[in-house]
């Protein structure tokens, strides 16, 4: 969880620049080394929750990582602003998702539900 969290904060940050820059009518570079490296540490980690998690997390926790690398690469990346309700409709999948996993992982811990505070 802590791995996604980390790459969530740089795809705000990354999204804000890009929405910034295109106010501006400039275009704005995607630091696509860092948000590779945040990908390649949420993928080791998910290396663990394939290992130890029950069926009913592991896909949840591969989803996670697709929804990130699609919105990075479809919502993010091209030379075109995109579209602002596309952009939102494909975040609020990327934040369902990730409530989704946290909610399986803590029921599997025998944990109880926690509130969505982002």
């Amino acid at each position: 969880m802590a791995a996604l969290y980390t790459w969530d904060d740089e795809l705000r940050r990354t999204r804000a620049d890009h929405n910034i820059a295109a106010l501006l009518n400039e275009r704005s570079e995607l630091d696509t080394s860092e948000l590779r490296r945040l990908r390649s540490a949420a993928r080791d980690a998910r290396a663990l929750v394939d290992l130890m998690a029950s069926d009913a997390v592991r896909p949840l926790a591969r989803s996670a990582l697709t929804d990130r690398d699609i919105f990075g690469t479809v919502h993010l990346a091209g030379d075109e602003p995109a579209d602002p309700a596309e952009t939102d409709e494909a975040w609020a999948r990327v934040r369902e998702g990730t409530v989704a996993l946290r909610e399986a992982m803590r029921s599997d811990l025998g944990l109880p539900t926690m509130a969505d505070d982002d």
